[in-house]
């Protein structure tokens, strides 16, 4: 998982909120996730660590929102935060301007078909994420080939970026733009496929730029 950095407490949050209607108190139970893991990233055998249920609720609710912790045991130890400043302090107006610049950047590389640039810019990104995974060099390379053919599909295809708001993760330290429904507005639609491409960002300690998480 590249959400999780290094052994240790960890925390999941859940928010579900249906398309139509109300939550029933009878349905709760329904709602619920899985944290498992397994050996090398291979399909199986699946161990169980814990199950996200929701506790009971008395009434209809429009939505659910619950936060969950649990302990990882994982080989390995991801730095990439220690380089992250807090952006709780910063003036939103003046964190969405700098986000949004990044965003419009990614945006026009992808329209472009900057692969090279892309690849680039996302390096730390792919490599945390092969870690955190346990990818082989097959499996690499594997991985890296796919990013590039969904950079190219792109090419030409990006809708504007609009409709966002800024969301800052529950560290502080990484931020993102969303749409109404949680996700990026990174978006290309070539009349047949809708694309989406996730971009989250950090304030770098070092440099005081927003870098590619």
């Amino acid at each position: 998982n590249p959400y999780i950095s290094k052994s240790g407490k960890q925390t999941i949050t859940l928010n579900v909120k249906p398309l139509s209607g109300k939550i029933m108190p009878a349905d709760v139970k329904d709602y619920y996730i899985d944290v498992v893991y397994t050996d090398n990233g291979e399909p199986s055998p699946i161990n169980k660590v814990m199950r996200c249920s929701f506790p009971p609720i008395e009434k209809s609710v429009d939505s659910l929102a619950y936060t969950w912790e649990f302990d990882a045991d994982v080989p390995f130890e991801i730095n990439i935060l220690n380089d992250a400043k807090s952006l709780t302090d910063e003036k939103p107006e003046n964190l969405l301007k700098d986000v949004l610049a990044r965003y419009e950047e990614v945006h026009n590389y992808i329209n472009n078909g900057n692969v090279n640039e892309l690849m680039n810019l996302y390096k730390k990104s792919r490599e945390r994420e092969m870690i955190s995974m346990y990818y082989d060099d097959a499996k690499k390379k594997e991985y890296n080939n796919q990013i590039q053919e969904h950079i190219i599909g792109g090419k030409s295809h990006m809708q504007p970026i609009k409709n966002y708001k800024l969301n800052i993760s529950p560290n502080g330290k990484i931020v993102e733009l969303e749409n109404e429904n949680g996700n990026s507005v990174l978006v290309a639609d070539d009349g047949e496929d809708i694309s989406r491409y996730g971009l989250q960002l950090y304030r770098s300690i070092k440099t005081g730029k927003l870098e590619v998480y």
